[in-house]
């Protein structure tokens, strides 16, 4: 077997401004407003860049020499790393060293202002796709390749001498005595790692978009809830409902993203994919429109629930109010009608005056202490939620 490249490749939505931002950077050292300087320039520095390049097409690409290995970012927001190597699993190690160590750090502060991304904010563990390009692969070569990562092959595919064998962490591509064109193959690349990490991330939507809405079912289906809980619970709503407003519009987004893509598809790459029955466009359209709707499910479901606990917010003030407006009248009745107190214009004022302030304290003391009981008796209210059903 005669390992050709190893390629390396993540992918977060992007569009050409975050390209053209990626550009200044590896040029100029800078890239976005507000960014500290010296830090921007000791990051760049540590990605030791040379020859940048700035290719426009159907989607334009930047490519530079990054650390002694060739770097492509796409305006759709791929990030592909590549590198002769005699051994698939070291070269791959290096390649991921470089990664973790210098790219993706200068990349998370290059773009570390403004809204998080859904990674950040869903929580999607941070994934690399590998793929080995290689001629002339043994069926033992290919068991070895992917034992050497924990992986087994559980996907073949072949079309006009090219085999792709897919694994949950790696991908192997033998194009046997396939006559392929470098570009060709860097675009077939970059499709595989595409599709790949864009099913990757409707799954770990889908996964959120459970355990938001089981959080929430929880709520509705409580039987009965504390007002004293209601600030927390709340808050968690709220939580929510940020995340939500952030995953629906990058949903939106990678609509956008996966007709550009699909607009700017190669002739020879898009047949290839789909005589190798991998030209996914169609299913992640679909599966994206399915996972969207279920977001406008739970967003619809999450502000329902809100309102539900603002009603109930809202009742049980005015209940406070009605309770500090009752211990209020009785203490001005109780205090000036009922308990002959003296004022200091009345003649008999020296001589009352000590007991007229003790009742007055005594009148305060115990109204103050009602009210305390009441407010503690409404915070400890509980609320039915949801009734009983026999």
């Amino acid at each position: 077997m005669r390992i050709e490249r190893l390629y390396l490749g993540t992918w977060t939505q992007r569009t050409n401004l975050h390209l053209q931002e990626v550009h200044r950077f590896l040029v100029q050292g800078s890239g976005v407003v507000g960014l500290e300087p010296i830090r921007t320039a000791e990051s760049r520095s540590a990605l030791g860049v040379e020859n940048v390049t700035f290719k426009e097409s159907l989607i334009n690409t930047v490519s530079a020499i990054c650390g002694g290995r060739p770097v492509t970012f796409t305006e759709d927001g791929l990030v592909i790393i590549s590198a002769k190597a005699d051994d698939i699993k070291s070269g791959y190690d290096a390649l991921s060293a470089f990664r973790t160590g210098s790219l993706e750090p200068a990349l998370n502060h290059l773009f570390s202002r403004g809204a998080p991304l859904p990674k950040q904010r869903v929580d999607i563990d941070p994934e690399e796709v590998l793929l080995a390009v290689v001629r002339g692969a043994t069926d033992a070569d290919v068991s070895a390749t992917f034992a050497s990562f924990g992986d087994v092959p559980h996907s073949h595919s072949s079309a006009e001498g090219i085999r792709v064998m897919t694994g949950e962490k790696f991908e192997l591509i033998d194009l046997g005595d396939a006559a392929v064109s470098e570009t060709d193959i860097e675009g077939f690349v970059r499709d595989l790692v595409f599709f790949r990490e864009f099913d990757r991330q409707l799954h770990a939507y889908l996964r959120e978009h459970r355990r938001i809405w089981d959080k929430i079912s929880a709520i509705r289906d409580a039987r009965s809830m504390k007002y004293a809980d209601f600030p927390a619970v709340r808050t968690e709503i709220m939580s929510f409902e940020k995340t939500l407003g952030i995953v629906r519009a990058r949903l939106a987004q990678m609509d956008d993203i996966l007709g550009a893509r699909r607009a700017g598809e190669e002739k020879t790459v898009a047949r290839i994919l789909a005589g190798l029955g991998m030209f996914d466009f169609n299913s992640l359209h679909a599966s994206r429109r399915y996972v969207s709707h279920l977001w406008d499910m739970t967003d619809d479901y999450a502000d329902g629930t809100l309102g539900m606990l603002e009603a109930l917010y809202q009742e049980n003030t005015q209940r406070e109010l009605n309770a500090l407006k009752f211990i209020t009248l009785t203490t001005a009745l109780t205090s000036f009608f009922g308990m002959n107190i003296a004022f200091p214009w009345d003649a008999r004022w020296a001589e009352s005056r000590t007991s007229s302030l003790e009742v007055i304290v005594l009148v305060a003391v115990a109204s103050a202490a009602v009210y305390f009981l009441m407010h503690v008796a409404i915070l400890n209210r509980n609320f039915v939620i949801k009734e009983e059903r026999e």
